[in-house]
């Protein structure tokens, strides 16, 4: 199961949102990805909300101090999806950032500035 499916299970608004945002940024995913690697684009970030997912479902069954997945709010579920989709945005346009620009930014900023677009608040 993926983690926008058990969002899914959860919370199908939340689940109807979070595809919105992957959808707005198919675009941006496609306009970064290189022919001749993996290091951008829809392929890599699916791979690290896979990831991601993988990670939190495994440190919840070995430490009592990691929130297991269930008590995890939609919401920040959610989050997680939009962190892992979002989390590149800026990295392909580095050379055109302005110096001191941290890597991450841009997807925060695009959050935020698309948050009514996307069905957010």
């Amino acid at each position: 199961m993926t983690l926008r499916d058990y969002l899914g299970r959860r919370d199908r608004a939340l689940r109807a949102r979070v595809e919105n945002v992957w959808s707005v940024g198919e675009e941006i995913h496609n306009r970064q990805n290189r022919p001749d690697s993996n290091e951008n684009g829809r392929r890599h970030v699916e791979r690290v909300e896979s990831n991601m997912w993988r990670l939190l479902n495994a440190a919840s069954l070995q430490s009592k101090t990691v929130p297991n997945r269930s008590r995890l709010s939609p919401y920040e579920l959610f989050i997680i999806s939009c962190a892992a989709c979002c989390h590149d945005f800026d990295k392909a346009l580095k050379s055109a950032l302005p110096a001191g620009f941290l890597h991450g930014s841009g997807s925060a900023d695009f959050l935020t500035r698309n948050a009514a677009k996307l069905g957010l608040s």
